[in-house]
């Protein structure tokens, strides 16, 4: 009795599974706890969020694009924090400057964030020699010193860090903070509907940053589940859909995304009179409300369907990388 009087136990329990804790959760104050978000995205307590360096080169609006679609934005060093966290994301890097989400696209010379953040706000000088005199470099790159300089926004291409934001997000069953994925238990497969109009490559870029793959029908079960999920979806979306089949070399070969011929790769079923390479100018798949194949124009702008399995963003255990599981802290007074 007088040992319950004389300690104070503070009892926590913690059943974490890529859940989020409140900011002030001791986890993340000792940096004892790391969220989940996806494998590719490192975590920094300093900046509350994820940082990832694409290695292969993008020009700006690609680059914006791509981090927007895995689920953030173009990195951005809008204080000390960051800034120190995208200069240490570069150590060892050999690349000579990164495309962060700055620029002058609107008025040339007035600076700001992709978030309308004034550049003079930000802890960044130019290089020594200056920014260019260009007007057509309107696009900022960072250097590992965290100087920066301008440079064009579409001809070059550059590296660059994509930054997503601690926000409380908990990972769905289909393993992404993405709530448009739909489960299919059935399939054990999550699938989303694309709305917005694109081309066929952009459809695939778009997939593989979420962590999916343009929708691959491996059986008239599948087919029919997909048929269900667009329903809700407006007519002129469902009736044709953009699907992960191609005729890469325009020989009539028609291929899975993944390299299987279509013929073997469970659903081969076309729409009447298709392919019929119209205009000779047709290579790439869509998938018809409930009818079948279609061959389409590959910059003909569409919806689109991704399909996901449900670890594809997870670490290569297929589970979370940090879990709490039945934990306890306990704290005594004394």
């Amino acid at each position: 009795m007088r040992i319950l009087l004389c300690s104070v136990l503070i009892l926590f329990r913690f059943t974490v599974r890529g859940t989020a804790l409140p900011e002030d959760s001791l986890e993340e104050k000792f940096h004892t706890w790391t969220p989940e978000f996806r494998y590719d995205y490192t975590y920094h307590h300093g900046i509350r969020g994820w940082l990832k360096l694409h290695h292969v080169p993008a020009n700006f609006a690609e680059a914006g694009n791509r981090c927007k679609y895995e689920g953030g934005e173009l990195a951005t060093p809008l204080d000390l924090e960051m800034l120190e966290a995208m200069k240490d994301t570069l150590i060892g890097e050999t690349y000579q400057s990164v495309f962060i989400g700055v620029h002058s696209i609107f008025s040339y010379g007035d600076y700001y964030s992709i978030k309308g953040v004034p550049l003079g706000r930000m802890p960044l000088s130019w290089t020594k020699w200056g920014p260019s005199f260009d007007i057509d470099k309107r696009c900022v790159v960072f250097f590992q010193n965290g100087t920066i300089t301008n440079d064009y926004c579409n001809k070059a291409g550059h590296p660059y860090i994509c930054y997503k934001r601690h926000e409380n997000e908990t990972l769905s069953i289909c393993g992404t903070i993405d709530k448009d994925y739909m489960y299919v238990p059935d399939l054990d497969t999550c699938y989303k509907i694309h709305a917005r109009r694109t081309t066929w490559r952009d459809a695939f870029m778009t997939c593989s940053a979420e962590g999916a793959h343009l929708l691959v029908i491996n059986s008239e079960k599948e087919m029919k589940s997909v048929v269900n999920l667009a329903k809700p979806f407006p007519r002129d979306i469902q009736i044709d859909l953009f699907a992960g089949f191609v005729d890469l070399n325009k020989a009539g070969q028609w291929t899975t995304i993944h390299g299987v011929p279509l013929e073997e790769s469970g659903f081969a079923i076309w729409n009447t009179g298709e392919p019929n390479n119209s205009g000779k100018t047709e290579y790439c798949g869509s998938f018809q409300y409930s009818t079948g194949y279609n061959d389409e124009l590959c910059d003909k702008k569409m919806g689109f369907v991704c399909e996901k399995k449900k670890d594809s963003l997870l670490p290569a255990t297929g589970k979370p990388s940090r879990i709490l599981t039945d934990q306890f802290i306990i704290f005594k007074k004394g």
